[in-house]
């Protein structure tokens, strides 16, 4: 059976219907009223309330995602109501901790006393402390909130106000859905996501700031035309002018507000779309007969009275008071970097502790380097014969049937493979592999000149943002983007990058964007060797790693770091000769210096990224403390390392730990299979 691909969800399942699912898909499969009022399961943590799990829910779940893993990744129907119905459970798990960690001490997140009391208490008044400090929408302190309270009781007005504003958006857009008789066509009939995609860079995405920030950070609250642009529509509807308003807070705030006290239910085609939503709901058994039969809802209230909606608003609540826990828990974690004594005591730790890993053994100390990044930290370089240092690679390799050839080569006489793979060489070519960026549209396409141009957020290189192909088959579609915009996207029949010699490729592509110079014509053989040194800093890693993402047939290339790392112990059995020579040269020539070497996988362009130092003394703590607000220093690096560690790494392990805690005891959770049994099979829910 499949692996399920269950996540922990750091915000709670929103199921928010399209009408897509009622007339285009057929998917769902039971119907009953009766049958959708089943609890298929619950969630209770010790000194909470139980909370119920409907399985309407999970039906309705399913509808909002569940095709994106039956028609993109082959999940069975089963398969996938059994991950949606694991990831409804560990966000319900998740929901009940938080209202304990906010409200009341737990043992499990924090044994003297909740974090708006913390937040209360606190001396040093963070943005963080402030944001949990805010009133809730009753106008209470929050340190009165009672952990069993309704989950609304732990947000502010405004937070209450983007719930509503949030699910009354869904409503919107289900109801136009129902004006338009014409049935849309779905984004899962396109075959773009069908294919292996090619790997991309992490796009970095704005900070959203809470609402103290929005309304108070120097840098946050300021407008920009972005956030302009993602209330635009409403602006115009509500003859609102951004110009108006100071902050973002301000700005926002207006919209959610009024956007809800004019919601309109009572124009004649809303109230006829409305009618023909709330049957389909009650057909389905998403809501009650009852409630069905009642009068068609006027207002907002009435509408959220209705069982179907206000599950919805509630999944909203939900949603944020979980982002209020990860707030909790980044202000925990940030107080212990913030503070220069813990910050120096947790280096000592790492220090000693990598110290006695990486003396006991070489082979701890390279995986370390392997595996540095954002989430991994090296302080002790144990002084160990040679220098170690990174090679960033770009590899225009043999095709399948060169590769093929020289394999099967059998060399008579001494130098016959080499001077084989020489002719092959010859023969190499290297084409843009970005083709499923393009079929995925991470960009724009122009028909009358057949060019597609990647967007900025993933080719930061103006030279290489242009797709170097050909693009046959185009048809157009009409998406909505994040700012609810209409774009133009495309689907192609084919896509394929143009072949070009490597030797116009490093002359006309690679030369050209990093100013490599030096081969002097040589490349086909492999006795030369040129390297040269070039500076380097985060605008030349940024191109080089641009070439390596479009070109690199090399799968293990595409990361975001300094490349593979070079060992004067092991790379030499590592990496094939003519490799390893050529980055040992490199790593000696130091940081900036490039090389291009033949090997049997192709043609190699080698750029040295990092050359690493022997640093085994430990800093002095005076050292340390004088450091850690100086750019560039070893104790810079280590408190940006612990900030980074926390939002990429240290709240997710902490929600994991919740989740794994608590999802398999049968106290907590319990299941009442019989019930969905005809969703989850019981061959494969085991």
């Amino acid at each position: 059976m499949k692996k399920f691909l269950t996540k922990i969800l750091s915000l709670v399942l929103t199921v928010a219907l399209s009408i897509g699912f009622f007339s285009g898909c057929d998917l769902v499969t039971t119907d009953t009223e009766a049958d959708m009022a089943q609890t298929i399961a619950t969630v209770q943590l010790e000194g909470m309330n139980k909370d119920e799990i409907k399985k309407s829910e999970l039906v309705s779940a399913f509808n909002a995602s569940g095709y994106l893993y039956v028609y993109y990744y082959g999940y069975t129907e089963s398969e996938t109501y059994k991950t949606i119905l694991e990831d409804i459970v560990n966000n319900r798990i998740v929901v009940q901790q938080a209202k304990q960690a906010l409200a009341t001490a737990t043992t499990t997140l924090r044994n003297e006393k909740g974090y708006f009391v913390a937040a209360k208490e606190a001396t040093d008044k963070t943005n963080i402390d402030n944001a949990l400090c805010i009133k809730n929408y009753k106008g209470e302190d929050m340190t009165t909130v009672d952990k069993n309270a309704f989950v609304a009781d732990f947000l502010t007005e405004y937070e209450v106000l983007k719930a509503k504003y949030t699910a009354l958006k869904s409503v919107y857009t289900n109801i136009e859905g129902y004006k338009d008789t014409e049935e849309e066509e779905h984004h899962h009939d396109h075959e773009t996501l069908a294919l292996t995609p090619r790997a991309t860079l992490t796009i970095e995405t704005a900070k959203e700031g809470n609402e103290w920030e929005l309304k108070n950070d120097e840098e946050l609250k300021v407008i920009t035309e972005d956030y302009i642009k993602s209330f635009k529509k409403d602006l115009t509807a509500l003859d609102l002018k951004a110009s108006d308003y100071e902050t973002k807070y301000d700005l926002s705030y207006a919209v959610y507000k009024k956007y809800i006290e004019t919601f309109d239910l009572t124009s004649k085609d809303t109230k006829k779309a409305l009618n023909k939503f709330i049957k389909d709901l009650k057909k389905t058994g998403f809501i009650t007969s009852e409630e069905a039969s009642k009068e068609t809802p006027k207002t907002v209230d009435e509408l959220f009275n209705i069982s179907f909606f206000k599950s919805n608003l509630k999944s909203e609540y939900e949603a944020l008071i979980v982002s209020k826990l990860n707030l909790a828990l980044q202000n925990n974690e940030e107080k212990k970097v913030d503070s220069k004594e813990k910050l120096y005591q947790e280096y000592v730790n790492l220090y000693e502790t990598q110290k006695a890993s990486f003396d006991k053994s070489y082979t701890n100390y390279e995986t370390a380097l392997e595996n540095a990044s954002g989430e991994s930290f090296v302080v002790y370089n144990p002084n160990l014969g040679g220098k170690y240092g990174y090679i960033s690679n770009l590899l225009i390799g043999f095709n399948a049937e060169q590769s093929a050839a020289l394999a099967a080569f059998k060399e008579v006489e001494h130098g016959e493979k080499v001077n084989f793979r020489t002719e092959l060489l010859k023969e190499l070519t290297a084409k843009d592999l970005r083709h499923t960026w393009a079929l995925s549209n991470y960009g724009k396409y122009d028909e009358e000149t057949k060019v597609f141009t990647f967007d900025e957020d993933y080719v930061k290189t103006p030279a290489l943002r242009e797709y170097k192909g050909v693009l046959s088959g185009a048809s157009s579609y009409i998406e909505h983007d994040e700012y609810d915009e209409e774009i133009t996207k495309y689907n192609f029949k084919a896509v394929e990058g143009t072949e070009i010699k490597f030797n116009d490729f490093y002359t006309n592509t690679v030369s050209s964007v990093m100013g490599f110079t030096g081969l002097s014509g040589k490349l086909e053989g492999v006795e030369e060797s040129t390297i040269v040194s070039k500076t380097i800093n985060d605008e030349t890693m940024a191109k080089f790693r641009d070439l390596i993402y479009a070109y690199s047939t090399d799968p293990g290339s595409l990361a975001e770091n300094y490349g593979y790392v070079y060992s004067p112990i092991t790379s030499k059995t590592t990496y094939v000769k003519e490799y390893a020579d050529a980055a040992e040269r490199l790593i000696q020539q130091g940081v900036g210096a490039y090389e291009v070497v033949a090997t049997d996988f192709g043609y190699h362009i080698m750029l040295c990224t990092s050359v690493i130092t022997s640093g085994n003394e430990l800093a002095s703590k005076e050292t340390f403390l004088n450091d850690v607000e100086r750019e560039g220093t070893l104790a810079y690096k280590f408190k940006e390392y612990k900030y980074n560690l926390i939002t990429s790494s240290t709240i997710t392990k902490i929600t994991n730990t919740i989740v794994n805690t608590f999802k398999n005891d049968e106290k907590i959770v319990t299941y009442n299979k019989s019930t969905y049994d005809d969703l989850i099979t019981e061959e494969e829910a085991e």
